[in-house]
């Protein structure tokens, strides 16, 4: 609403808004897919959360990367369930998005145990020296991720060129399309 929001209203007037995006798969990384290439799951080949690398490693032909040839720059941006859009290439310019290995595991469970360090470790400075914080559904701070996303504006938008912004909250959807900022 402008009201609550006139900077981040002012972008989404000048980009391109989809009302009606469905998936059939009830999956993140599928669902991800079918959105960023027009394709149902059958078409495109990613049916599960953890697909083999052959599946990872083929041309999606994405939305980010289609732009890229026309000369836009994107950034996606999110927090623990983005680890997905470091797992398939879609053509990003930007990924600023956890990712989930048998290291952020093992940390991610350390964490959990060092309840008197979680106040400290939930702040900006906290996830500098454990990154792994950003792989803790319970640790899901959107304001974190809005900051990331600012910064990753400014990183790819600049004011000079078109942009595609993708930020995933982990429970919400916010996907920008739009011209110069």
């Amino acid at each position: 609403a402008p009201r609550t929001a006139p900077r981040l209203s002012a972008v989404a007037s000048q980009g391109a808004r989809f009302t009606r995006a469905y998936v059939t798969l009830p999956r993140t990384l599928p669902s991800w897919t079918t959105l960023l290439t027009g394709r149902e799951p059958h078409r495109h080949g990613l049916r599960t959360m953890f697909p083999r690398y052959e599946d990872r490693a083929r041309d999606l032909d994405a939305l980010p990367a289609r732009l890229a040839k026309m000369g836009y720059r994107s950034a996606v941006v999110g927090d623990y369930a983005a680890d997905i859009f470091t797992r398939v290439r879609y053509g990003f310019d930007v990924v600023d998005a956890p990712t989930f290995n048998f290291h952020a595991l093992i940390a991610t469970r350390a964490i959990e145990r060092a309840t008197p360090l979680l106040p400290f470790l939930h702040t900006r400075p906290g996830r500098w020296v454990m990154p792994a914080m950003r792989e803790l559904n319970q640790a899901a701070d959107p304001m974190l991720v809005a900051a990331d996303a600012r910064r990753a504006l400014d990183r790819v938008g600049g004011g000079k060129v078109p942009f595609l912004l993708t930020v995933f909250f982990s429970t919400a959807i916010l996907l920008f399309f739009g011209g110069k900022v």
